[in-house]
């Protein structure tokens, strides 16, 4: 803040940080100008120089890693490792205990590992700054982290304050919970003007003023036409200094007579500031052409559009116009664009309120352009910009024609590999974007990944074609089935394309589906290809990929009602819950030593609508959770032996457990542990399987045994209601074999279970990981006849 500025809430601020009996928690509220990012900044350097910064995240629209609330834990644990050595020990030690904690989308698990219990061990007087979570892109991520924040910031250590716009609509759902509260826009406005009239007096360039007499009474009065039209908005006093100090044209006493004398409607609080946005504009606006107003507006709107900020020369290069073209439009408007000092420094808005006041129709008029248009024409530039630069003849791996390395340099293509899919999910098709897509698809997406991969960032491709997966899927039949034939393909290789790249061009093709897309457009004649029977697939199989988190053996598996959701019980005493599309990890049910299963987990469940899970563990209980937050809700206590199943009646009201004391709670008849149940469709019986080779089925109402059935000679492991008629199953465990590297004959050999290697033509192929435990059964001539899992066979012919 300027000198003598702000005082009462910094003062307010400096209090609250030193006393350690008011709220941890404060909550600085107000619209979009009024500060809060400037104040936020103030408190932080205050914090410093008092050695009472913990860490601080501010969230930004213009940078796109500032976006996601799911970072900010993990930045503020970082920033508490780096600066406080204290801490540091004790983050370690907690990231060598469970890895996963630096890797995991359970943020309620990584703020309790690595916050929470890290600064219960310390007597520590820290203060967190967070700035701006309105700008976070995912409202739903805001709220589980405020969700995790809130109910332990009284027994931290350490203190919160947190800024965000009004309106947002986490912010009224928290109301009830917030410590401390102060909304900017409702100070008295006096206290504010007078603010803003000492920062106008103190940023104003003395050259606009006649004389350069600033104590003069007309300098006062313009002064105060200033201070007044701001209101409560700063970022009107600031856009109006920058605007008459532009040392670029150099015409202050001009520029501010051009302020004082525009027209303004005050009736909205954003008036004045919308006119001098669109005043700043319109001073270069009309001195331009069509075609210059064209790049004006393309500049504008790409800059607030863009993911993350770039370069004036990457911006130019993206949208195919003259660095120097780019420059000097920028130049002409850095009151409302911001150019940091420097040689290829990355432009960005001054405010968010100027993205606001440009994609409002209603503000911006003649400036205004909708969001999706912006994003159509930024993913036709991503696309145009892969193409242009990859113009090879044949599907070749970059490396061989020496244009890996060129592409890094290259500002454009980074940010268009990067970026495409998130203009092209945020945008509506045209047909040039549907035919430059499908060219993409056809031609270089072996290339695209290629790229990633040396840049370690394949997760950008698995993340981009999921991404667009779910936007065609309502839009593009045809591109659908494409864009997930690109996506099983890179999943299905991605071990093989982490430490092989170039082979993406050869054995990662040789694998695929016969009438898989990618296989027929980039199979190329330049190699020979080895001939696959007897195992090759026709199309994809339904298998769509492993989830991998748990640390031990996985017992139990369970679909919520809708699909779309995994539940998992595990001998490492863990139930975790997965997106059934993505893989990824949405919770993991464990809490504290004393909050959670402390012993393997048999069995899980979902409740019919989704909203909770019960789990059965060798601990003897029976616990349900909260499936969205991961909190749990009740213990069930009664066995006395292992509890292996769980079930929900259909209507959700109640819970039957089976254990290995014989009993399903409290149905008694079985002779040995009750391993399996389940409730009839229409809720008013029960069947259970146990291991005294019988199933009994019961009534839900009064625990009456109604019939058991005999028959089975060993464990019935598993039990089901099928149109009134019970199902039973039962399942062996197989064994697997260790196997290392085979070597049969001279020519050919299996190293590492996943390649093949061809000694007398030195080549080798890898082996797609869908064929378990490979092993080479015989060899005739250039024909292997392999044996994969524990029977199938296939003939692979490396030379036909």
């Amino acid at each position: 803040c300027t000198k003598n500025t702000r005082q009462e809430i910094l003062k307010e601020l400096s209090e609250w940080t030193k006393d350690y009996s008011a709220p941890n928690i404060y909550w600085l509220n107000g619209m979009a100008g009024t500060g809060k990012t400037t104040i936020a900044y103030s408190l932080c350097k205050l914090l410093k120089d008092n050695g009472m910064l913990g860490a601080s995240f501010f969230c930004s629209r213009s940078i796109e890693e500032c976006t996601h609330a799911n970072r900010i834990i993990p930045t503020i644990v970082h920033t508490l490792a780096t600066n406080y050595p204290q801490l540091a020990s004790s983050i370690v030690q907690a990231i060598n205990k469970n890895l996963e904690l630096t890797n995991t989308a359970d943020l309620q698990q990584q703020f309790k590992s690595l916050f929470v219990d890290v600064l219960q061990q310390h007597d520590t007087r820290l203060v967190i700054v967070i700035d701006a979570l309105d700008e976070c892109s995912n409202v739903v991520n805001v709220r589980s982290l405020l969700d995790i924040i809130f109910p332990h910031s009284p027994s931290l250590p350490v203190k919160f304050f947190i800024t965000c716009r009004p309106g947002s609509a986490f912010t009224g759902y928290h109301t009830a919970q917030l410590d401390r509260l102060c909304s900017l826009h409702d100070i008295d406005e006096t206290i504010v003007q007078s603010d803003i009239t000492t920062y106008l007096r103190t940023e104003l360039r003395r050259e606009a003023f006649p004389d350069n007499n600033i104590e003069s009474e007309s300098c006062q009065h313009d002064i105060e036409v200033l201070a007044s039209r701001a209101k409560t908005l700063f970022v009107y006093a600031a856009t109006a200094c920058k605007f008459v100090n532009d040392w670029d044209v150099d015409l202050p006493q001009q520029r501010l007579r051009q302020l004082i004398d525009n027209v303004v409607d005050d009736s909205l609080v954003v008036g004045p500031l919308d006119a001098l946005y669109a005043k700043v504009l319109e001073d270069r606006y009309r001195k331009l052409t069509d075609k210059e107003r064209f790049i004006m507006l393309n500049l504008m709107h790409t800059i607030i559009t863009v993911r993350v900020p770039l370069t004036i020369q990457g911006l130019a290069s993206l949208l195919a116009i003259k660095p120097e073209d780019a420059n000097a439009h920028l130049r002409a408007i850095q009151s409302v664009i911001h150019i940091p000092p420097g040689e290829n420094v990355k432009v960005s808005p001054f405010h968010a309120s100027f993205p606001d006041f440009l994609t409002t129709p209603d503000r911006s008029n003649t400036f205004f352009r909708h969001p999706s248009a912006s994003n159509l024409q930024l993913a036709k530039q991503c696309f145009i910009a892969i193409m242009n630069s990859w113009r090879m003849e044949g599907h070749i791996s970059l490396q061989s024609s020496n244009q890996l390395a060129n592409a890094k340099n290259d500002e454009r293509l980074q940010y268009a590999c990067f970026f495409w899919s998130s203009h092209l999910t945020s945008c509506m098709m045209d047909e040039e974007i549907q035919h430059l897509f499908d060219v993409f698809l056809k031609t270089q997406v072996l290339h695209w990944v290629e790229h990633l991969q040396s840049c370690s960032q394949l997760k950008v491709a698995v993340d981009s074609l999921y991404r667009v997966q779910l936007f065609m899927a309502k839009f593009n039949q045809d591109h659908l089935s494409r864009v997930i034939d690109a996506q099983r393909f890179v999943l299905e290789s991605l071990e093989m394309i982490s430490t092989h790249p170039s082979e993406i061009y050869r054995s990662a093709l040789l694998w695929l589906p016969t009438f898989s897309y990618v296989r027929q457009h980039y199979m190329q004649t330049q190699y020979t290809w080895p001939r696959l029977s007897a195992a090759h697939r026709q199309k994809w199989e339904i298998f769509q990929g492993l989830l991998s988190g748990h640390t031990d053996c996985v017992n139990c598996v369970a679909f919520s009602a809708d699909g779309s959701q995994v539940a998992s019980g595990s001998d490492d005493s863990t139930v975790r819950i997965w997106n059934a599309t993505s893989g990824a990890q949405l919770q993991t049910l464990e809490g504290h030593t004393d909050y959670g299963h402390t012993d393997y987990v048999r069995s899980v469940a979902f409740s019919p609508d989704g909203s909770q899970v019960v789990s059965g563990s060798d601990d003897k209980t029976v616990r349900i959770w909260n499936a969205a937050s991961g909190a749990q809700l009740q213990i069930l206590e009664g066995h006395i032996n292992y509890v292996k199943s769980v079930a929900f009646s259909p209507d959700g009201s109640q819970i039957v457990s089976g254990s290995e004391d014989n009993t399903l709670q409290t149905l008694e008849g079985h002779t040995d542990s009750v391993t399996s149940v389940a409730f009839s469709p229409d809720g008013s019986q029960i069947v259970s399987g146990s291991e005294d080779s019988t199933v009994c089925i019961w009534s839900a109402a009064t625990g009456a045994q109604l019939q058991k059935l005999e028959g089975h000679t060993n464990v019935v492991n598993s039990v089901a209601f099928l149109l009134m008629a019970a199902r039973l199953c039962h399942s062996d465990k197989m064994d697997s074999d260790a196997l290392g590297s085979v070597i049969i004959g001279s020519q050919f050999s299996l190293v590492d279970n996943c390649w093949i290697m061809d000694h007398q033509n030195n080549c080798k192929w890898w082996i797609s990981p869908i064929y378990k435990e490979p092993k080479i059964m015989a060899v005739s001539g250039s024909c292997l006849c392999i044996q994969y899992g524990k029977y199938p066979l296939m003939f692979l012919d490396m030379h036909p």
